[in-house]
């Protein structure tokens, strides 16, 4: 798992790409894909619905264990 700093989820791996959700900052992400910069995440939704979407890997940090 890792956390996030706080991004938009994008439909594609591309900048131009529709946001599909955000993210808030420390929000944890399963890594499902790595293509370049770009990481595919699963990920619950503010509003509790869990989804699959692209961010730019520099927006993610490694989740340390407690």
């Amino acid at each position: 798992d890792r956390d996030v700093t706080g991004v938009q989820t994008c439909a594609l791996p591309i900048s131009t790409s529709l946001a599909i959700a955000t993210l808030p900052r420390g929000a944890t992400v399963t890594v499902l894909e790595n293509r370049g910069d770009w990481v595919r995440v699963h990920a619950v939704g503010t509003d509790g619905h869990p989804y699959d979407g692209w961010i730019l890997g520099t927006h993610l940090e490694v989740n340390s264990p407690q």
